[in-house]
Parts: structure tokens; sequence; C-alpha cells
């Protein structure tokens, strides 16, 4: 198991109860914008690294037909339990979308908050799957962490409920956000380390797997003094953006 997997296994296990607890409500923001950005809803969806799957299940009761990918058996079962709670028809899947193989195409691929796992191989590598997945007028929505935002928050410490702390530094040989979370009662430490890529970084890296940027949506950044998220930033100031892909060839 590599350190982002025990990451992900580590913390959500830790964390069930939490997660247990998010809402609907939670997500439809993040749903919005998405939609917002796109300019409609999707007939068919594929979302890579789906957790609690609760934007999938908000996608499906737009009316989209949604697959759901995680590879984490615990927030999985969430999101069957949330499944449950709301009534929708999503295709949960457990799976490493590394390795997955759909028998269908998809409108659209989306990943989000979430892209940036191993090497640039290993996103040239998805990359290429996305392309795969893709019906011919299909689009990618992928979030993508921006370097000189998480250089600037190297050091910066926040607590995550009681019993976890979490600690951001900044790998300049990888180009990498580093996160870690600690947890207080086992004094254990899980990591997590995500490349960050500017905008003309990614073009030149879909352009490899035959994709072409069509769009590029800063997201929001934190003001760690005052603890003030602003849902609004420029590029060179987001903590991440959007992007909007679709095939060249």
């Amino acid at each position: 198991m590599n350190t982002n997997e025990t990451f992900y296994k580590g913390t959500q296990a830790a964390l069930k109860d939490f997660y247990s607890q998010m809402t609907l409500e939670n997500y439809q923001e993040q749903t919005d914008l998405m939609i917002k950005r796109l300019g409609n809803i999707p007939y068919t969806s594929l979302e890579l690294g789906a957790g609690v799957g609760l934007v999938a299940i908000d996608l499906n009761l737009r009316g989209a037909t949604v697959t759901a990918l995680d590879f984490d058996e615990t927030v999985h079962q969430i999101a069957q339990v949330n499944q449950e709670k709301y009534g929708s028809q999503v295709e949960f899947i457990q799976a490493d979308f590394y390795q997955f193989q759909p028998s269908k195409k998809f409108d659209l691929v989306y990943y989000l908050d979430g892209f940036g796992l191993g090497s640039d191989d290993d996103q040239l590598k998805l990359l290429k799957q996305i392309h795969t997945w893709l019906k011919p007028e299909g689009r990618a929505y992928i979030e993508v962490y921006q370097p000189d935002y998480w250089r600037k928050a190297a050091g910066q410490q926040m607590a995550l409920g009681s019993d976890f702390k979490r600690v951001y530094a900044f790998d300049e040989k990888d180009q990498a956000m580093v996160d870690t979370w600690t947890q207080i009662s086992s004094k254990q430490s899980f990591v997590q380390k995500l490349r960050c890529y500017k905008p003309d970084r990614m073009s030149a890296l879909a352009s490899q797997a035959n994709l072409k940027v069509d769009a590029v949506f800063p997201n929001g950044k934190m003001d760690y003094k005052t603890m003030q998220y602003y849902s609004e930033a420029n590029i060179d100031e987001c903590m991440s953006y959007a992007l909007i892909l679709s095939k060249s060839i």
C-alpha cells in the first residue's frame, strides 16, 4: 500500500463518524458550481474518488445517470447508506480507477479535489484513461491544485475535530502539496502528497493524452490569519482550479 492509500484508508476509518454525518446540503453548492461551469447537466457521468457519494447522489437526483468510484471500503459503505437515505440510483463501485474498465462511455468524467496522486506519469496514465472513457463529444471536469498557493501555505496548521491536527508542507522537487494529519490520541500520522500544476503544464500534459483545455475556472482561497475562506480568487492565488477538457482526437 502506498503513502496516499494509507492516508485515505487511515483517515477515513478514524473519521468514519464524522464522514457519516455529512449531508447532501454540504455538497450541493459544489454540484451547483460544476453544473454552472459545464452549462448543463450531463446525461451520463463518471465520478472518480467519490468519497461518501453525496455529489454523485446530488447529480443523480437532478437527472443524471451516475457511476461513482472509490477504492476505500469505509467511504464506499457510507455512500451506500447515503444512497438509501436519499433514494438515489447511483452505481457505486469500490475499485482502483487507474485499473477501472467500464463497459460504457460517459458524457462527463469528473474528479473533485484529488487530482495529483503519484508521479507525472501517473497523471498522464489517468488522463489517457479518461480519454477512453469519454464519448466523442464528452467532457472531463478536473480540479487541480495550484502550486503558488500551496508553496505559500507551507507550515500552516489547523485542528480537525478534537483529535486531529493538520499541517501543510510543499515539496519543491515534486511540485507537490504535502498534507499531514496527526491523530492526537494515538500520535499516528497519515500523509498524502498531491502534485500541483499551473494551467499551462496541465494543458501540455492533457495534450499528450489527446485532450484539450476548453476552460479554466479558479476556485477560492483560504486566509489562514483569519481562517476565512473566500470563494473567489484569481488564478495565481487560488487553492485549486477546475479544468474542462474535451477530446482533441
